[in-house]
């Protein structure tokens, strides 16, 4: 360095977030994308044109267009008028739904047991003919499992538990399943339980995974396949609330779900050809099955509790009132 002079030390400019961590920035604006485009989708399903939605980034502070307003308007009392809508619609339904216990639409001959939360009940309809065919469901009117509360579960589960070790003893195998889909129809949750002789040559899981890899088609954006697992929190965590899905479980340690892109496309007797296929039923008397009389379903609780008292938890209810 030469003397008497004074050279400037010039300090590196600091580098801002966006240089430091471009990557970061690029996900990120890569995650709002699939979102708006998630949302545009949503819109598009109403009705809505997309010439009159903006990114709020794209508004900014600008003042509306009187034109704009009477959109926003027309869509605020469009909004409005469709939830009155669905307000007065879900009242109905409630009104009228056979599996609220409150309307009194079933039959004693079809409820098997009650717990705090949920009651298990037998189908109405033959489906699987002579085969243990139950339901159980949450005793609110919810439209599906991975919405109930924490008691609530606890009580599937429970009876879930019970269910497969009774019929262990019995040497029969147990497969449940939830179709939860149409939720526009505010429909009433259930879980489904088919108990058959245990088959040793059929691989029941591959024959549910493959129909499930087939739902949707080639045009699905989500995991064909979604395995639940009790240590993720279950169907009630790893599947987001309000999204339509399929749900099926063997031993309350295997589970897997598809959610549904397309419900137009997707079937309530997916699972029961399934089955169908699987216990050499045909497939007819499956997806148009006959109705259970209320004596055919006497005799059959009065069978089915012969081998189901012993296990049912709810009878610990009863012994601590």
């Amino acid at each position: 360095m030469l003397r008497g002079i004074k050279v400037k030390k010039e300090i590196p400019k600091p580098k801002s977030q966006e240089e430091e961590f471009p990557t970061k920035k690029k996900l990120r604006t890569e995650d709002e994308i699939i979102l708006s485009n998630l949302h545009r989708q949503r819109i598009k399903e109403k009705g809505l044109d997309f010439e009159d939605i903006q990114d709020d980034e794209e508004l900014g502070n600008k003042p509306k267009t009187k034109q704009q307003q009477r959109q926003e308007l027309s869509r605020q009392n469009q909004a409005k008028g469709e939830q009155m809508f669905q307000q007065r619609k879900n009242a109905r339904v409630l009104e009228t739904c056979k599996y609220c216990i409150q309307n009194e639409q079933l039959g004693e001959n079809y409820i098997i047991s009650n717990g705090n939360n949920t009651v298990l009940l037998f189908s109405e309809k033959k489906i699987y003919q002579d085969y243990f065919h139950l339901l159980i469901i949450p005793i609110d009117h919810i439209n599906s499992l991975n919405q109930v509360d924490d008691e609530t579960y606890e009580e599937i589960r429970n009876y879930m538990k019970c269910l497969i070790t009774c019929f262990d003893k019995q040497n029969l195998e147990v497969v449940f399943y939830e179709n939860a889909y149409n939720f526009k129809n505010f429909p009433h949750a259930m879980l489904e339980c088919v108990a058959f002789p245990a088959l040793k040559d059929a691989n029941i899981e591959l024959y549910f995974k493959t129909g499930m890899d087939e739902l949707d088609g080639f045009w699905s954006t989500h995991k064909k396949i979604i395995q639940i697992e009790k240590s993720k929190g279950g169907i009630r965590k790893q599947i987001p609330k309000g999204f339509p899905y399929f749900y099926v479980d063997f031993s309350l340690e295997n589970g897997y779900a598809h959610v549904i892109e397309f419900e137009r496309y997707f079937s309530v007797n997916f699972a029961r050809e399934i089955l169908a296929t699987i216990l050499k039923i045909d497939k007819n008397l499956v997806t148009h099955p006959p109705d259970r009389s209320s004596q055919e379903a006497a005799l059959f609780k009065e069978k089915f509790k012969q081998i189901w008292d012993q296990y049912d938890w709810t009878n610990l209810l009863e012994k601590q009132k």
